[in-house]
């Protein structure tokens, strides 16, 4: 019989190294979310929103979520909805405030 404590005679089986995660028979409170970048997660209507030009998103279906999307660095703009990522400015050029562009 295989035993949790060490003991000096070998056991008929291998011991447990890590508890197992076995599904729960009941629901989560948390809802099962499945999003793309660019998108955040709404906890009020429990749906994906799309980010805004100059504003991105990563998901990666793990929590936490985003919950907002966030404004491009400085110096970095976007000029599409739903975007995972920023384009660098050209040299010499500055983001708008609203980085949906660059300028001199």
């Amino acid at each position: 019989v295989p035993t949790l404590v060490p003991t000096s005679i070998p056991t008929s089986s291998p011991q447990p190294t890590a508890p197992r995660h076995i599904p729960s028979r009941f629901p989560t409170p948390s809802p099962t979310v499945s999003c793309v970048d660019g998108t955040y997660y709404s906890n009020d209507d429990n749906s994906c929103i799309s980010c805004s030009i100059g504003y991105y998103s990563f998901f990666n279906n793990n929590p936490p979520y985003p919950t907002q999307c966030t404004l491009c660095p400085a110096g970095k703009y976007n000029t599409q909805i739903e975007a995972s990522t920023c384009i660098d400015c050209d040299i010499g050029k500055l983001s708008s405030s609203d980085r949906s562009h660059c300028k001199d």
